[in-house]
């Protein structure tokens, strides 16, 4: 904890502009089992497909499960590309029912490309109150991942640990995978420091030649407790992208902002904590 630690003691002034573009708006609204009616169980859902699915399952809520029912559905698909069932059935006593949505992922879908889907429950007497009545889903295809092999990450903020990991590349983009980065802190924390990190690191190359990556959780609690997600400078609306870069053709550097709840933002963006090596 003492890298950690280091990066707490020595910020004394987080400034509030760093908060003020952290809100997610496609974050979800869990719909409550004690009332009655149906709901979306998302109002805003990313859905990210290889070319071998055929489409993808939407649920459905409903917190009166007495006997059978059918609930009718509209979609707008701008794209044209998705088959949307005109309605859903729950069946007796079931309190999720699945609307399977059909695609041609691998010949409908282009890389590098968001295809919207916006779907409602047609009749609002069918709601429950404050249900989510209409939902948009994000679609996206997926790369084909090449696996390069073993590589390094170099964590620094909260373990100073060098870790070997399983890199791959996206066939013919500036896209790579690191398989399961902070899977190395079991072996360094007690167990009740750590909770679910993400599976693996995606980061790329952007047009403007920085490095570029999603919100990811680390994996780390923070005094046992507290989850630590770490956010790219351009989440932010005074951000440098500047210290995000690729060094030479096998190494990337990254500078993350730390986010932990209650305490603050750490470090700031000119501090780089992360250091990968490709095979």
């Amino acid at each position: 904890m003492e890298h950690i630690n280091k990066y707490i003691l020595g910020v004394f002034t987080v400034f509030v502009c760093f908060f003020t573009s952290c809100s997610k708006d496609n974050e979800g609204t869990e719909y409550m089992q004690t009332n009655v009616g149906v709901s979306f169980y998302w109002s805003n859902h990313n859905v990210v497909l290889i070319p071998a699915n055929e489409g993808f399952n939407v649920e459905i809520l409903r917190g009166d499960l007495n006997g059978s029912a059918t609930i009718s559905i509209s979609s707008t698909d701008e794209s044209g590309v998705f088959s949307v069932p005109s309605s859903v059935t729950f069946a007796d006593g079931e309190g999720v029912a699945k609307l399977f949505i059909s695609v041609n992922v691998e010949d409908d879908l282009e890389l590098e490309t968001n295809y919207p889907l916006v779907l409602s429950i047609a009749e609002k007497g069918q709601l429950s109150p404050g249900a989510i009545q209409t939902a948009t889903i994000n679609v996206t295809k997926d790369y084909d991942w090449i696996l390069l092999g073993t590589g390094t990450f170099y964590e620094y903020f909260v373990s100073g640990e060098i870790f070997e990991v399983e890199i791959y590349q996206a066939d013919g983009f500036d896209r790579w995978r690191v398989m399961n980065p902070y899977e190395g802190l079991k072996s360094v924390f007690p167990s009740s420091y750590m909770n679910k990190p993400i599976p693996n690191l995606d980061f790329w190359i952007t047009k403007e030649g920085y490095v570029y990556y999603e919100p990811f959780n680390i994996g780390y609690k923070y005094a046992g407790d507290t989850e630590i997600i770490a956010y790219h400078p351009l989440d932010f609306e005074t951000g440098d992208e500047s210290y995000n870069i690729r060094l030479d053709e096998k190494t990337f550097q990254l500078a993350p902002i730390y986010n932990i709840p209650g305490t603050g933002y750490y470090p700031l963006w000119d501090d780089p904590t992360i250091y990968i090596e490709l095979p």
